[in-house]
């Protein structure tokens, strides 16, 4: 019985040390004129877990409550039509590198690589955190703003 009780706990803290980094934050912040909607995603064993959608008016920032864990944080988004200066309405989409499927509902689950009946593709980025912010509590914020985005990882 104590042999079970050491493998079961060493599998316990096996599962601790892999998953994401305690004390990790996520900020989305709007520099956009027009209300953004975020997705994000990490990949673990070649399985993607996704969640979405954060909704962000403009000039605003808020939390998302999203714990991942790997090298690569993905990310997408899209905003609300807007009006141009020109008159001409426009959408825009942050995200240009992996076709990930999720819903148009907020949504939340894993194997976001297969397309389901209720998902649709979107392109994903992704940001590469170092191995040292890997193992350490850090803080990453999104700034999505007209023609690109910019994120700042910081370790806390």
């Amino acid at each position: 019985m104590r042999r079970l009780f050491v493998s079961v706990s060493s599998v316990i803290v096996g599962l601790l040390f892999i998953s994401a980094v305690p004390g990790s934050e996520i900020s989305i912040c709007s520099d956009f004129a027009a209300r953004i909607y975020v997705g994000l995603a990490f990949q673990d064993q070649g399985n993607f877990t996704a969640a979405g959608w954060w909704t962000v008016d403009p000039n605003k920032c808020v939390p998302a409550d999203f714990p991942f864990k790997g090298a690569l944080l993905y990310y997408t988004a899209d905003s609300d039509q807007y009006t141009q200066s020109s008159g001409t309405t426009s959408q825009e989409h942050w995200g240009n590198k992996t076709n990930l499927f999720v819903s148009s509902k907020k949504f939340n689950f894993d194997h976001a690589e297969q397309s389901r009946s209720d998902t649709t593709g979107e392109l994903f980025s992704w940001v590469q955190l170092t191995e040292q912010q890997q193992t350490t509590p850090v803080t990453i914020t999104f700034h999505f703003a007209p023609g690109g985005t910019t994120i700042n990882v910081a370790i806390k």
